[in-house]
């Protein structure tokens, strides 16, 4: 474990959010956390603006950008957990999806929030965030832009199907969550596509059985906390949006069973990213 969380920060409140949710974290586990603030040259049509915007040098747009990471810092610190170990920041030249998720190369988690300041507030998630939720080669925190920072209701949702993703889910829920929580794990089955109880013989107990399986060797994994085990009959899509609601926490896989290999994020991992209630944590396994 190289014991660093990277935080994405550009001066919004949701960054604000994230790095107030890190420091949450970070303090809890000892784990130091770094700022990170990208910059880039900006873009324009000349044929358009002509001289109506003077673009200034490099060297200033970068101080400037260091100025607005000292300014969000010193501005957010007083609200972050005051056992966090956060450090200067840093920042980088570059889009910041893709220099997020290179520094995230080396980091136990990458921490986002949902939306920063060129998102549009019709939408969600970010162009960020989503590419942070796709490409991350770590965990990657999304906290959406309602969180508050008040109270806890001690429970972790973490989506259960059995695939090498979940369970990678189940373990960083078990060594990250704060000690007292309780690890709620839902699996959700439904009927086989096309499945006529008039022309297809099938036991239904069967499938119950089998989630009901697939839910205790997941809780058998679980040693640090409690939990309790939920198994629903629909999609899982709606029945992790129900079980996360008013939660501390989702953790979910990257990909489920159902997931095409060429895909990063499955159709219920990037339902649930597209719908955040609560700060999420999607995760990978490592030969993902």
């Amino acid at each position: 474990m190289t014991a660093k969380i990277i935080v994405g920060v550009d001066g919004s409140e949701t960054s604000e959010k994230a790095l107030v949710w890190a420091s949450r974290l970070g303090a809890r586990a000892g784990v130091a956390i770094e700022p990170v603030l990208t910059w880039h040259y900006p873009v324009t049509s000349p044929t358009v603006l002509g001289d109506a915007l003077a673009i200034p040098p490099l060297d200033d747009l970068e101080a400037g950008a260091v100025a607005r990471l000292r300014t969000f810092l010193e501005a957010t610190r007083p609200q972050c957990d005051p056992g966090a170990t956060i450090g200067d920041g840093i920042v980088v030249a570059g889009a910041a999806g893709p220099v997020l998720c290179e520094l995230a190369e080396d980091a136990d988690l990458l921490v986002i929030g949902s939306r920063g300041y060129g998102g549009f507030k019709g939408l969600v998630l970010g162009s960020v965030s989503a590419h942070c939720a796709n490409a991350s080669p770590c965990p990657v925190a999304i906290i959406p832009t309602e969180w508050e920072p008040h109270g806890s209701t001690g429970v972790v949702v973490v989506g259960v199907d059995g695939s090498e993703n979940s369970r990678a889910a189940v373990t960083w829920a078990d060594e990250w969550a704060r000690p007292d929580a309780v690890l709620h794990l839902v699996h959700a089955w439904t009927y086989p596509v096309g499945y006529n109880a008039e022309t297809v013989a099938f036991d239904p107990a069967l499938l119950e059985d089998a989630a009901s399986a697939t839910l205790d060797e997941a809780a058998a994994t679980v040693t640090r906390h409690g939990t309790e085990v939920r198994c629903v009959r629909g999609d899982a899509r709606h029945a992790l949006h129900e079980a996360a609601a008013g939660s501390d926490l989702l953790v979910i896989g990257a990909r489920g069973h159902t997931g095409l290999v060429r895909m990063l994020l499955g159709s219920v991992a990037s339902s649930v990213v597209h719908h955040l209630e609560v700060p999420t944590v999607i995760v990978r396994a490592d030969d993902e």
